[in-house]
This record gives C-alpha cells, sequence and structure tokens, in this order.
C-alpha cells in the first residue's frame, strides 16, 4: 500500500510539473484521413469532431489533417 501511494504521488507531481510547463504552448491535433472529406461517411464524421474541437478550444489548439 505504501509503494501504491509512493508511486500515485510521484505520478501527480510530474503530471503538475509538465502540465505547467506546457501550459503557454499551443495544442497541435493533425487527423489523418482515410479517404475524402465529402463522402459523408468515417472520414466526414471525423473532420466534423475535428471542427468542434476548434470550435470548443478557439485559439488554444491548432488542428491539421491529412
Amino acid at each position: 500500500m505504501k509503494k501504491l501511494l509512493i508511486a500515485l504521488m510521484t505520478t501527480t507531481a510530474a503530471m503538475s510539473l509538465a502540465a505547467s510547463a506546457q501550459a503557454a504552448d499551443k495544442l497541435k491535433a493533425c487527423w489523418v484521413y482515410t479517404g475524402p472529406i465529402g463522402d459523408f461517411g468515417y472520414s466526414y464524421q471525423h473532420d466534423q469532431g475535428r471542427l468542434e474541437v476548434e470550435k470548443a478550444l478557439g485559439d488554444k489548439v491548432e488542428t491539421a489533417y491529412l
């Protein structure tokens, strides 16, 4: 139990330091589609999700797609 508690505390500390170090950076995300966006299938729905991410996060995120 003591080892688990130490592991959790170490992980929490490491994650909080990493998050604060990157807080000022703009998040970059890229979607890779398997087909054209205009076919109203799998790729279309993923692009709709990408657009919602841009809408929800605004200038905090930069998205791209292939």
